[in-house]
C-alpha cells in the first residue's frame, strides 16, 4: 500500500490515497486525471490464460485485506475522522467482495481446465491406436510411409500376429461405408418411413406376408409395440417367424443394393436372397421349445434391431451390410439356446463348458452352430457367396478399378464372419458392465461432436501421434462394431422398454426359464443359481424387476438414448414399467396378485 500510494497518490484503484485525500493536502483532488485513469478497470489481458493468474489475483486481496485490518486496529484509528473511516470501511468491504469474485473465478477456471481434460481423455479411451502404447502398435503409424514391400509385409505380420488387429476386416469395414455413401442416391436400402411404407406394400407378393393380421403386428413394430409371441402364432407364419421378417428386410431393397454395390456378384443375386431365406428357415427350426430362448424372442431381437438400425443416427452410420449382419446377429444369437444360462454349465462341466473353456459357452455355440448349419447344407450357405475379392467397382464395369486394396483383394466374408462373432459373444451378460463402461465413453464422444467440442485437442505426446490411414481403418471397425454391438445386446435385453402388456408376457416367461433352471439345480444337488429359487422368487418379482431396470437395463439405455435421441420414447416406457413395479413392491402384493397381472397379459394377445 505504502508503495502504490508513493507511485500514484491518491489513486482510487487502491481507494487508500482517496480515501485520506481531504486530510493530506500533498494528494490530488479524487476528482483529477489521475484518479480517474486508475480507476478505470485493468483490462483482462491473460486473466483466463491460466488458473495461476487468477489464483494469485486472489492470494494477493487476501493479503492486502489483511494489512488494512491490522492498520485498522492501531490506535490512530480511533481519532481518524468520521469520512476517512467510512471510506476505509467501505474499502474493507470492497476487498472482500474482489476476492470471493477472484476465488470464483478461480474455482470456475479450474473446473474448465479439469472439464478439458476431462474431454480430452474421453476422446483419447475411444480411439484405436491412441490406447496401444505398445512398440508392436507403433508400427501401424509407420504402414504410410514409403519402405520396401518387403518390410511392409514384415510389419504387418508382427501387427497381425502379435495384436488383436484385423486388416482384412478393416478393409471390408472402410469399403463398406464408402459404398453405402456413393449408393445413397438408390442403391442404399431405405429404412427411412418411405422405405416402411413400401416394405408394407411389397408384403403383398407373399401369402405370409400379404396376410392382415401379419402386416397388423408387423407395423407396430416401428411404435416397439410388436408383440412376437401372436406373430410367431399366426397361421400364415407356419412358425417361422424369422423368416418371414427376413423377408420383410429383404424386400426393403436389401439384397439389390448389395449387388449394386459389388458385395455379391450380379449373377449370384436371386441365389444369395434364396440362401438366405433358406438360412433364416432353418434356425427358425433350431430354436428349441424353452418359455423363454425361442424364436418368438429371437423375432422379437430381430424387430427391434431393425427399429434401431431405421434410426436417423445408425443410418448415417450403417453400410448395407451392416444391416444384413444386423438381421442375421438377430436371428442367431440364441439359436439352440436349452433354457439354462452359462453358469449352470460351468458348474456342471458340461461338454459345452469344456469346449469352450468357460467363456462365454452358449454364445460361442449360438455362433458355431449357425456357421456349421451353412457348412453342412449348402442351399443355406449365402455366406460363400460374398465376394472374396471384392473391388471398389464391380468386375462387370468396363473400367480398370482404381482403388483396389494396397494389400489385398478386399475379402467381404472376413468383415461379416468377424462382425457376426463379435456382435452375438456381446450379448453375454458377463460382459454388460464393461460393455456398459464403453457405451458411455461412446456417447460421451457423439455428445461433444454435437455440441462443436469436437475439436478439443490432447497434449502432445508418444500416446497420441497422428494415425496412419491403416491405423484409421482399425478404429473405424472397432467403432462400428461397438455401435453394432451395443444395439444388438439392447435390443436383447429390451422387454422392460416395451408397453406394459407386453413386458408383463416376456417377464413371466423369464421367470419361468429361471425357476425351471433353480428346479434342476436342486435336484442336481447344486447351488441355487441366484434369481432361479422359485419359492423365493414368486414372493419378490417385483423387487427384482426393479433391480434388473435400475442396474442393468437402465445404464445401457441411457447413453444409448444420447446416441440415438429416437431411443427416447424407450426410456419413457422403462420409467411407466419401474413405477408400475415400484407401486406393486410399495403395496407388498401377493404373488398370487402378480400372477393375475400375468394371466391379464396373456389374455391380451395382440391387442396392445
Amino acid at each position: 500500500l505504502h508503495s502504490r500510494r508513493r507511485e500514484e497518490p491518491g489513486c482510487s484503484s487502491c481507494c487508500f490515497g482517496g480515501a485520506l485525500a481531504s486530510s493530506d493536502p500533498g494528494f490530488p483532488p479524487r476528482s483529477s486525471p489521475e484518479c480517474r485513469r486508475s480507476a478505470e478497470p485493468l483490462p483482462p489481458q491473460g486473466r483466463k490464460d491460466s488458473t495461476g493468474s487468477v489464483g494469485d489475483l486472489a492470494g494477493k486481496l487476501s493479503i492486502v485485506q489483511n494489512k488494512l485490518t491490522e492498520l485498522m486496529d492501531l490506535g490512530w484509528w480511533a481519532w481518524a475522522s468520521g469520512r476517512a473511516r467510512r471510506e476505509l470501511e467501505v474499502l474493507q468491504t470492497l476487498l472482500r467482495l474482489a476476492q470471493a469474485v477472484a476465488e470464483e473465478e478461480y474455482r470456475l477456471d479450474v473446473l474448465s481446465v479439469a472439464s478439458t481434460r476431462r474431454e480430452s481423455i474421453t476422446r483419447s479411451r475411444l480411439s484405436w491406436s491412441k490406447q496401444r502404447t505398445s512398440p508392436i502398435y507403433s508400427l501401424l503409424e509407420e504402414e504410410d510411409s514409403g519402405m520396401s514391400r518387403n518390410m511392409t509385409e514384415c510389419r504387418r505380420w508382427l501387427v497381425q500376429t502379435f495384436t488383436a488387429a484385423d486388416f482384412t476386416a478393416a478393409d471390408g469395414n472402410d469399403f463398406g461405408a464408402e459404398a453405402a455413401n456413393r449408393g445413397n442416391s438408390g442403391d442404399s436400402p431405405d429404412s427411412s418411413e418411405a422405405g416402411r411404407v413400401g416394405r408394407r406394400r411389397s408384403m403383398e407378393s407373399d401369402a405370409g406376408l400379404a396376410h392382415s393380421e401379419t402386416r397388423r403386428l408387423m407395423e407396430r413394430g416401428e411404435h416397439l409395440e410388436f408383440d412376437a409371441f401372436t406373430f410367431r402364432d399366426a397361421t400364415a407364419l407356419q412358425g417361422q417367424p424369422l423368416q418371414i421378417l427376413g423377408c420383410s428386410i429383404m424386400r426393403c431393397g436389401l439384397i439389390t443394393a448389395l449387388t449394386q454395390q459389388g458385395k455379391v456378384p450380379k449373377s449370384m443375386g436371386s441365389q444369395f436372397q434364396r440362401c438366405l431365406v433358406r438360412f433364416l428357415a432353418e434356425i427358425d427350426a433350431m430354436y428349441e421349445l424353452v418359455p423363454y430362448h425361442n424364436s418368438a424372442h429371437a423375432a422379437d431381437v430381430m424387430m427391434t434391431m431393425e427399429w434401431f438400425m431405421c434410426s436417423e443416427y445408425m443410418r448415417s452410420q450403417v453400410s448395407t451390410l451392416d444391416r444384413l449382419l444386423g438381421m442375421v446377429a438377430s436371428a442367431i444369437h440364441d439359436v439352440g439356446h436349452p433354457g439354462r444360462n452359462n453358469n449352470f454349465y460351468i458348474k456342471t462341466m458340461h461338454p459345452l463348458a469344456i469346449n469352450y473353456n468357460d467363456k462365454s459357452v452358449l454364445e460361442n455355440m449360438h455362433t458355431a452352430k449357425s456357421f456349421e448349419l451353412m457348412r453342412k447344407e449348402s442351399s443355406t450357405n449365402w455366406f460363400r457367396l460374398l465376394r472374396r475379392d471384392h473391388r471398389l467397382q464391380d468386375d462387370d464395369s468396363e473400367e480398370a478399378p482404381q482403388a483396389q486394396s494396397a494389400h489385398s483383394d478386399l475379402n467381404l466374408q472376413t468383415y461379416v464372419r468377424r462382425g457376426l462373432i463379435d456382435m452375438v459373444l456381446a450379448t453375454d451378460m458377463a460382459k454388460h458392465a464393461e460393455h456398459v463402461r464403453k457405451v458411455e465413453l461412446y456417447a460421451e464422444e457423439v455428445r461433444e461432436e454435437r455440441d462443436g467440442r469436437g475439436d478439443v485437442e490432447c497434449e502432445p505426446s508418444e500416446a497420441y501421434r497422428p494415425l496412419s490411414k491403416q491405423a484409421l481403418k482399425q478404429e473405424a471397425l472397432e467403432k462400428k462394431l461397438l455401435l453394432m454391438e451395443t444395439a444388438l445386446h439392447a435390443a436383447d435385453i429390451s422387454n422392460p422398454c416395451k408397453p406394459r402388456p407386453i413386458m408383463l408376457k416376456w417377464t413371466e416367461r423369464v421367470l419361468e426359464e429361471f425357476w425351471a433352471q433353480g428346479d434342476e439345480e436342486r435336484r442336481l444337488g447344486l447351488d441355487v443359481s441366484p434369481l432361479c429359487d422359485r419359492e423365493s422368487g414368486k414372493n419378490s418379482v417385483p423387487k427384482g424387476q426393479i433391480g434388473f431396470i435400475s442396474f442393468v437395463v437402465q445404464p445401457l439405455y441411457t447413453p444409448i438414448a444420447v446416441i440415438i435421441p429416437e431411443a427416447s420414447v424407450v426410456l419413457d416406457h422403462l420409467t411407466q414399467n419401474k413405477t408400475f413395479w415400484e407401486e406393486l413392491e410399495q403395496a407388498k402384493v401377493p404373488p398370487e396378485r402378480v400372477e393375475e397381472l400375468f394371466a391379464d397379459a396373456r389374455r391380451q394377445e395382440g391387442a396392445v
